[in-house]
């Protein structure tokens, strides 16, 4: 399954034909196997995934000729958890949850529908902040944590930002269930 879809990989760029080969491949244990790592090998991509023990096993049981012990960046490693969560967030949308296509096309589909649709939103959210920060409504610190390491902006409303807030309450339209009203 894994090279089929290393197959199909295109990320597109602003000008020039799409990216086809990625910098690194993050994956669990299922993933290590001789064909899957010959093949990042062979295409120059780095590969993150750990190496399962039963496969430590036959490669020392083998000696000198067992080959190298699996190279594997941990730092890099524990970045996989952001994959982790799309894949978590993609199932759980109704639009995928509770579909039962016949045809492997449509559901395909309704993923891509999905990834265009999150990370319209997601881009908006962040060009938003990035305005608001840039602006001095907002501060952004940079928080780390504590058992993974992965890095994570908070965001702190500023004195002129809550100023901001208060002149511009009156004029916000809410939804309520009969539909949009003024404050």
């Amino acid at each position: 399954m894994f090279l089929p879809l290393m197959a199909h990989l295109r990320v597109g760029r602003d000008t020039g034909r799409p990216r086809t080969r990625p910098e690194a491949v993050r994956a669990d244990k299922a993933y290590s196997s001789r064909a899957i790592r010959g093949h990042l090998r062979s295409r120059g991509i780095k590969a993150a995934i750990p190496e399962p023990d039963d496969q430590k096993g036959h490669r020392k049981r083998g000696g000198s000729r067992g080959g190298r012990p699996v190279g594997l960046d941990a730092a890099d490693y524990r970045n996989r958890n952001v994959i982790e969560r799309r894949f978590c967030h993609t199932k759980q949308w109704r639009g995928l949850a509770t579909r039962y296509d016949k045809h492997a096309v449509i559901y395909r589909a309704a993923v891509l529908i999905h990834a265009a649709i999150s990370w319209i939103t997601e881009r908006g959210l962040y060009r938003t902040l990035q305005r608001l920060e840039n602006s001095g409504f907002l501060i952004s610190t940079q928080v780390e944590a504590h058992r993974t390491g992965a890095s994570r902006k908070t965001f702190t409303v500023t004195d002129t930002g809550k100023r901001f807030l208060s002149e511009i309450s009156g004029r916000l339209i809410t939804l309520t269930e009969t539909g949009p009203s003024r404050r």
